[in-house]
Formats: structure tokens, C-alpha cells, sequence
């Protein structure tokens, strides 16, 4: 957008032109305005992943295996117990 007054080029958050102290008419008020609007709806949020090319992190559960490994453990030892205190009622 350039000034009315003087022709200088004006940037997009002025609305005072810095050379010769002008304001912008109505209608580059307006046109200023949607500018802005649109500017600041394009605009969103750029993640620092982004920014420096990082690959996104990813969360795993660590213990997952292990997890598993106990619960077979604890049920063949659950089971064995079963077996053994039957084999013991059997006897007795």
C-alpha cells in the first residue's frame, strides 16, 4: 500500500506514513484492515519440530514386553500351584 499524500511505500501494521505524517483515507483504512484480517487468519501456530526439521516424538510404553513376560510368569505359577495342590488332594 502506498500513501495518498507523498507515494511512499507503506508497510502492513502502519497506518501513519512515517515520511510525511499523513493518515490513510477511509478506504485505505478498510483495505488496511481486511488486510489484516486475512494476514492473521492465515497465520497459526508453527511447531519447533517444524521450524528445525525434527521428527515428531514418539511416546512409547517401555515396559511393554516386560509387562507381558510377568504375566505369563505369574500365570504358569498360578497354574502350577493349582496342579499341586491338586496332586496333594489326590494323595490325601
Amino acid at each position: 500500500m502506498t500513501c495518498k499524500n507523498c507515494g511512499n511505500a507503506l508497510g502492513n501494521e502502519q497506518a501513519i506514513c512515517p515520511f510525511c505524517g499523513s493518515f490513510l483515507d477511509a478506504s485505505q483504512i478498510s483495505t488496511w484492515k481486511k488486510e489484516l484480517q486475512t494476514e492473521k487468519s492465515k497465520m497459526r501456530p508453527v511447531l519447533l519440530s517444524e521450524r528445525y526439521g525434527m521428527s515428531p516424538i514418539k511416546y512409547e510404553r517401555q515396559n511393554a514386553k516386560l509387562q507381558t513376560k510377568l504375566i505369563v510368569i505369574l500365570v504358569i505359577m498360578v497354574l502350577l500351584v493349582f496342579v499341586f495342590l491338586g496332586v496333594v488332594f489326590i494323595i490325601f
